[in-house]
């Protein structure tokens, strides 16, 4: 993938097993969201 574009970030996410979404509407703005899963880290009791 190359460039740093919103095709070039949503082919990254998806090899990562992640989401691009974008929603507009005039007026309003923008938003763009990433998501990427992770594995859950292990934490000792407090």
């Amino acid at each position: 993938v190359r460039g740093h574009g919103l095709p070039a970030m949503r082919a990254r996410l998806h090899q990562l097993g992640g989401t691009l979404t974008i929603e507009s509407a005039p007026g309003e703005g923008t938003v763009v969201t990433a998501t990427v899963p992770v594995a859950p880290t292990h934490q000792d009791p407090a």
